[in-house]
């Protein structure tokens, strides 16, 4: 290649992300970069599990603790994503009361912290892999009922995934949530259309 037709290195700093950029979206289809940070029942979702409009990037592990997970949804809240969803480990609930109010005080600040980062949380529910009996049992559906009633019910743009009849079944499992990613982007599009009519 002569000097006349090399191409400047400023050009190539142009044209390299483009490129990097338009094969990303070739691969995806343009759709919303979704965190999926996530342990317990929702951790059978993959890839490809996703609507048409969005994809997932996978941060998930079978099983952890409350905090552990809690971790790894503020290390991608700092990105500043457009949509994400959070799920909990419900086999990590232990019977002491110390251990649910830990579960409605995790949920609560990472659905929060995710609002105030203009994410939509798509929060998943609080859901063991085989449904406890006794006191355990008790816990898991006090959880249930406060997550319905208050979690889901306390933030504007939050999008709640019920997973308590599906643990067993994890196409179903895939289908709930497919099915809150698709109000995750309603609730998306509304969210856009408000913050543009406050200009």
């Amino acid at each position: 290649m002569s000097a006349k037709t090399r191409v400047p290195w400023i050009a190539w700093a142009f044209i390299t992300p483009a490129l990097i950029i338009g094969l990303v979206q070739l691969q995806t289809g343009g759709g919303i970069r979704t965190p999926y940070v996530v342990a317990g029942v929702g951790a059978v979702v993959g890839d490809d599990d996703h609507p048409e409009d969005a994809y997932y990037t996978h941060d998930v592990v079978a099983h952890e603790s409350f905090a552990e997970t809690a971790a790894r949804v503020e290390e991608h809240i700092r990105e500043y994503p457009k949509m994400m969803v959070i799920g909990l480990d419900g086999d990590a609930l232990e019977d002491t009361d110390e251990s649910e109010r830990e579960a409605m005080a995790v949920q609560m600040t990472l659905a929060r912290h995710a609002e105030n980062a203009t994410t939509i949380p798509i929060l998943l529910s609080l859901t063991p892999s085989a449904t406890p009996e006794g006191p355990l049992g008790e816990r898991v559906a006090r959880l249930h009922e406060w997550w319905r009633r208050e979690l889901c019910r306390d933030g504007e743009f939050r999008v709640c995934v019920d997973l308590a009849a599906h643990a067993d079944d994890p196409v179903a499992v895939r289908e709930a949530v497919k099915s809150g990613m698709v109000h995750g982007l309603e609730s998306l599009g509304r969210w856009r259309a408000s913050t543009q009519g406050r200009r």
